[in-house]
């Protein structure tokens, strides 16, 4: 695409010369035509929008503002994507677009174009970078301020509109990982992009702006933040201030959506920029999920290293201490960790634990009195616990808050993290009804200090294996004391520092986190309403997929609540979950729960294999309800399959290529609640490169059926 060169003319007739100018008239009119001539063809080139073309598709980016024009991939997929400026100060808002930007400067070397532009409604210099990555499959734009003149902050929302004639008929899928919001803004899993006829603001602080439209024979598009100061920051790490409707959260339109890509402020010394990446691939949120993991910077999340005993975690559960049970949930603790093996028992302590609960000075309500949980007691009683190899116990930590009534925050109030008045910054969290609970600032080396030596003393003190730090919150804020963002990066370090203070305290020791809280853990908690034996079977599919994307096999997955029904049991089956009883009781299970805990521990070994085309039906594109997707288990492929129908004999398609299995292959299917019942299909031939499966599957949760494709493994 070109914009309109500039045409200049002399409006004279024919090329014969003109008898009143004479030899020189006629040449100095001939040195004018070349120099209109070429004046015309420098504007033309001025004026030309760049076009950038890589294996993700054709961009062009506009000459006159430094903003993506037009995308497509064969047919247009994205169209006049004008990001927005919001300038906050003291005087009230201010607001600007990139139509308002004026190019200054263009610099241009291979796959990567910079434009230097002046924003003169906002009085800002704004750097665009415009760059192929990853291997020419995604663009990405970076932007970068020069230091603001005025005083207030600087957040710009990256916005992007699908080109007229692909939104008809698309989908979009966005990832979350939370609970408690409304069913409006409860914005994760596949919906189709029709429903939104009027914004809609995600009401989740859980907020990850990963976004991806997708529709039947055309390409996707893939869009979301991927780096803040140039390290990649994962999506669950881009999270809006929690519990609250922010205008810069995610937000869907009629056209497209919109999230905070930037955020600054005056006063700033370190150079701010922030990474949005646009990926255009054929097939669908699959496909872009897969080319966004096959990167090396999110690989190495992935690898970080996991104390060896959590990836052998088979089942969990929680110790009540205090009362008279508690030699009772010591004989069973140990008997159900006798059973596991070699298998660990990791088990939680939901109370206070003497400096690591919010460092209240009193304990909760609902918790055993200070007389009783005393540091002899909580000692002894986990020494005697993990006496056991088998037995992990941990306790809980809250670090991201502070409770107004604490020693630490009237010696140190500054350890708040303030608003612009200079007042704590209250969170909104209610449970613990003692006093105000304050969002602490991650910025402030006084305040990590105190943190990490608090984490520090309760690991030592207690010998716990594992750390429950709860919490984990990311808001991205600003520190009115120091002047600065308060961006992904910041927190990124906090918790880095975290997980490093616990290891440090002992090789084994673990660090588990909320589920949301992606990537400095070892075990997480799933932590969610979706278990519920009558909540709604799609929401809770779309639910454990999103966690299953997000996460990796090697770290342990613990769902609370354990439910003893088949809802909670085939979930954690189907997704490798480890089931997590909630109350102190953690055995004796009967047989067949014994049998779906043994094919959940299988399965948490599970990779989704990550193509739509890999099974049918597609359960959320398909009109009938029935689940399917592949998973890779070592060197077989396992197909979970719930039925949600009204016939209990359904039928699966897998094709041999996309899920990555032979034409020729052993089948099985598995019965997870029933020992015994599984059914050998012996060796089967694909047809066309797809098999074929009519098989028996009762309606609901509990008539789980596994396609296994291979050798079983040992356990089965």
């Amino acid at each position: 695409m070109r914009s309109s060169a500039l045409e200049l003319r002399d409006g004279s007739v024919g090329t014969s010369p003109c008898p009143l100018l004479g030899k020189e008239g006629v040449a100095e009119r001939r040195r004018m035509r070349c120099l209109a001539a070429l004046l015309a063809l420098c504007c033309a080139a001025a004026h030309a929008d760049e076009v950038i073309q890589g294996a993700a598709g054709r961009f062009v980016i506009s000459s006159a503002h430094g903003n993506l024009v037009s995308a497509e991939r064969r047919v247009p997929v994205l169209a006049a994507c004008l990001d927005e400026y919001v300038q906050l100060t003291d005087a009230g808002e201010q607001r600007a677009t990139e139509t308002d930007d004026t190019v200054t400067r263009v610099t241009r070397q291979a796959g990567t174009v910079v434009f230097t532009c002046r924003n003169p409604k906002l009085d800002l210099i704004v750097t665009k970078t415009w760059q192929l990555t990853a291997g020419g499959l995604a663009l990405a734009k970076t932007i970068e301020t020069a230091p603001l003149t005025w005083r207030g902050e600087l957040r710009v929302r990256s916005v992007l509109r699908l080109a007229e004639g692909y939104r008809a008929g698309a989908f979009y899928y966005t990832p979350r990982q939370s609970w408690g919001a409304s069913p409006q803004t409860e914005l994760f899993g596949v919906r189709p992009a029709s429903a939104f006829v009027q914004p809609v603001v995600s009401g989740s602080g859980w907020d990850n702006r990963f976004v991806v439209a997708f529709k039947p024979g055309a390409p996707a598009v893939g869009h979301y933040r991927w780096a803040v100061r140039g390290e990649h920051v994962m999506p669950s790490a881009v999270m809006a201030s929690w519990g609250r409707t922010s205008p810069f959260a995610l937000t869907y339109t009629p056209d497209g959506w919109s999230f905070q890509l930037y955020h600054t402020l005056d006063g700033e010394r370190a150079p701010v920029s922030a990474t949005a990446h646009y990926r255009i691939t054929p097939g669908d949120f699959l496909d872009v999920w897969r080319q966004y993991r096959a990167q090396p910077e999110h690989r190495r999340w992935e690898d970080l290293p996991v104390p060896a005993w959590a990836t052998r975690s088979e089942v969990g559960g929680f110790w009540h201490p205090g009362g008279d049970n508690d030699a009772g949930q010591l004989k069973q603790a140990h008997e159900t960790a006798d059973k596991l093996a070699g298998r660990s028992l990791p088990m939680g302590v939901f109370a206070w634990c003497l400096d690591g609960d919010y460092e209240t000075e009193k304990p909760f309500p609902t918790e055993p009195g200070s007389a009783i949980l005393t540091p002899d007691y909580l000692r002894t009683r986990i020494a005697e616990m993990q006496k056991h190899p088998g037995v992990k116990l941990g306790l809980y930590f809250q670090g991201a808050l502070i409770e107004a009534l604490t020693e630490a925050y009237r010696r140190h109030p500054e350890w708040a993290l303030q608003d612009a008045a200079g007042k704590p910054v209250d969170s909104g969290f209610k449970d613990n009804p003692a006093g105000a609970m304050y969002w602490f600032n991650p910025l402030d080396e006084g305040w990590r200090a105190h943190y990490r030596r608090r984490l520090e003393a309760v690991c030592r003190a207690y010998d716990p294996g594992w750390i429950y730090c709860d919490g984990g919150a990311a808001c991205e804020a600003t520190d009115y004391r120091m002047r600065r963002p308060i961006l992904s990066d910041d927190w990124n370090r906090f918790y880095r520092a975290q997980q490093d203070t616990v290891h440090a305290t002992g090789p084994d020791r673990a660090v588990l986190l909320n589920s949301q809280c992606w990537p400095y853990g070892d075990m997480y908690w799933l932590e969610c309403g979706y278990f519920d034996p009558n909540g709604p079977w799609r929401q809770a599919m779309e639910f454990c997929f999103d966690t299953k994307l997000l996460h990796t096999p090697q770290r342990t997955m613990l769902p609370l609540y354990w439910s003893n029904n088949d809802k909670y049991l085939g979930l954690c089956v189907a997704f490798g979950f480890t089931p997590t009883t909630s109350g102190g009781q953690v055995g004796p299970f009967d047989d067949n729960v014994w049998r779906a805990i043994e094919c959940a521990y299988q399965m948490r070994r599970a990779s989704l294999i990550l193509s739509s085309r890999a099974t049918e039906p597609v359960w959320w594109r398909d009109g009938t309800p029935v689940v399917c997707f592949a998973e890779r288990v070592g060197e077989s492929v396992v197909v979970p399959v719930f039925n949600f129908g009204d016939d209990e004999r359904v039928t699966v398609t897998v094709d041999c290529h996309e899920a990555g299995v032979p034409e020729s292959v052993k089948a099985q299917v598995v019965h997870p609640f029933e020992r015994g019942q599984d059914k050998d299909l012996g060796v089967l031939k694909a047809a066309g490169g797809k098999l074929r499966f009519d098989v028996a599957v009762p309606k609901g949760f509990g008539g789980l059926r596994l396609i296994v494709l291979g050798e079983k493994g040992a356990g089965w």
